[in-house]
């Protein structure tokens, strides 16, 4: 894989071979725990970039002459490599501890998993200069390593691909399937139940796949099954490669995109999946609680029986006891739960009014019962769609149209302040008081929404919602609609032709000490409305 010691290893060899004559001309981070060295070669005047990560999970290093520096969120660091020519790199070996060596100084960084890896910058007598991940100043220890044929004597309780892993042949996973697909014998297997001559196979084959690894020119980006994965050598019991390359560091640098990609979307597919089989799971519950209300209200019959018993009874009738027990003409009894403080046909007058009721109800959730399973349908159509979808463009079209990702945060929002909807599909959001305005200004609105404020006094913060790939400003008229109800939640709500301020959102800014809702704005544009407000939504 992408830090694993013989990727590395090829790696090393390819910066040592390509950064002789090079000198470090900016040291920076624009990622948690990664560090990118820009070189010049003054000779023959190229560039040339070393990215180094030591991310838990995708930590590794590889060239990039076509790297470009973000213009924000960017830290520089190391600036003790500035101006260093580049001497040599190395490995410590069957070790993740790669080692950068300039004049006077080098860079060590260690690629082990979890939070062991550290990227650090050392003086020739070992003291740390400057660290990544680096809580010691002594140098990073190496994990020991017993030999794989003195864990064989010694008869160890352990799987073979651990002590694979552990020994001398450092072989990851996959490297270690490719053994027992070269000699049948299953790697899984303890050590201590493989005898001499399975010993014997196993150590011949696990020379030859290091061998290989270890001279190696050409890089395979290949497909498990499972996952894809960066190997020095074919595999033969993977031989599906998806693409090849002559350089490792072309192939580190693809094969970690394609991880980056794929987390995007089995982050995305994920919580779409999560929100539509939750969707579903609701609109059937909801379902089954509708159906049990129908049954309830098909008492509207019964109701009515009773009062068609109580009304055929003499006017004179006194009933003292509750329930009531009469016979109806289809000679049934019935036990009728009468109120005996009121008479019989004050009785009879309430359970026809119970049955009216009841009928309507029932309408009620007929009509409740068929929109559900409208809705139910439609969400089990979307998620057949949803099953369908290959690529992480089409994931995020599709989430985009069903409204679980931006719609969402907006409806987590919208609560909060007062919505009204505009022309043309356009929302305008406002404050409720001052650290809400702040709320709604630094927190809600994107960089390109419109912000709104009644200008020269004090009032509420408005926001237009705008489209991210519409760059345009809305139409005069959606700017009117918004500014005449910002206007009318200002101090000049009772005036006749108010100005009312608008830029965009990334133009306010708030200094250091401000009071709530206090802002400073840019590129300010006025506009004149009459205060007035539409029917709020929210």
């Amino acid at each position: 894989m992408i830090r694993q010691y013989y990727t590395l290893l090829q790696l090393i060899k390819e910066i040592d071979s390509k950064l002789k004559g090079f000198v470090v001309v900016e040291a920076f981070s624009q990622e948690k725990n990664s560090v990118i060295l820009s070189f010049f070669n003054p000779q023959n005047r190229e560039s040339n970039y070393l990215f180094i990560s030591v991310d838990s999970i995708d930590g590794t290093l590889y060239l990039d002459p076509q790297f470009t520096r973000k213009k924000s969120n960017v830290t520089d660091v190391f600036p003790m490599l500035l101006g260093k020519e580049f001497q040599f790199g190395s490995i410590e070996p069957n070790e993740r501890v790669v080692a950068l060596y300039f004049e006077n100084v080098r860079v060590e960084c260690t690629f082990y998993g979890g939070s062991n890896g550290s990227i650090g910058v050392y003086s020739p007598k070992n003291k740390l200069l400057e660290g990544i991940k680096v809580d010691s100043e002594t140098k990073t220890q190496s994990f020991e390593r017993v030999t794989f044929k003195s864990q064989f004597d010694e008869k160890r309780e352990i799987k073979i691909s651990k002590a694979l892993s552990s020994s001398e042949f450092v072989l990851a996973s996959f490297l270690n399937e490719e053994i027992s697909s070269r000699t049948g014998i299953n790697t899984s297997n303890l050590l201590n139940s493989v005898s001499s001559d399975e010993f014997s196979i196993l150590s011949k084959a696990a020379i030859e796949i290091k061998n290989e690894c270890l001279n190696s020119n050409q890089y395979y980006i290949i497909s498990t099954g499972k996952e894809k994965i960066l190997s020095v050598i074919p595999l033969k019991n993977h031989p599906t490669v998806l693409k090849e390359f002559d350089s490792i560091s072309l192939a580190t640098r693809y094969i970690r995109s394609i991880r980056k990609y794929e987390t995007v979307y089995n982050q995305l597919w994920n919580s779409t999946n999560r929100y539509l089989t939750n969707s579903i799971s609701k609109h059937i519950s909801a379902i089954t609680k509708i159906n049990n209300e129908a049954l309830d209200s098909k008492k509207a019959e019964l109701y009515s029986k009773y009062a068609d018993i109580l009304f055929s009874l003499p006017f004179e009738t006194k009933i003292t006891d509750t329930p009531f027990v009469a016979e109806s003409w289809d000679c049934r009894e019935y036990s009728i739960p009468i109120n005996i403080l009121k008479t019989v046909v004050e009785n009879a007058v309430l359970f026809k009014e119970k049955s009216s009721k009841s009928k309507k109800q029932q309408v009620i959730i007929l009509e409740r019962l068929g929109s559900t399973n409208v809705q139910l349908e439609k969400i089990k159509e979307l998620y057949n769609k949803f099953q369908k979808i290959e690529t992480l463009k089409e994931l995020e079209q599709f989430v985009q149209k069903i409204g679980t990702k931006d719609n969402k945060t907006i409806k987590e929002h919208s609560s909060k302040f007062r919505e009204f909807s505009l022309q043309n599909g356009y929302k305008v959001f406002v404050g409720k008081g001052a650290s809400n305005n702040d709320e709604l200004t630094f927190h809600f609105a994107k960089p390109n929404d419109i912000w709104l404020h009644a200008r020269s006094v004090s009032g509420s913060h408005g926001v237009i919602k705008m489209n991210t790939k519409d760059k345009k400003l809305p139409s005069k008229e959606v700017l009117e609609e918004a500014a005449s109800i910002v206007a009318y939640y200002s101090k000049s709500r009772n005036g006749t032709m108010v100005p009312v301020s608008y830029t965009y959102k990334k133009y306010v800014r708030k200094k250091k000490g401000f009071a709530d809702g206090a802002v400073i704005m840019e590129r300010e544009e006025v506009i004149f409305v009459e205060p007035k407000i539409p029917t709020e939504k929210s």
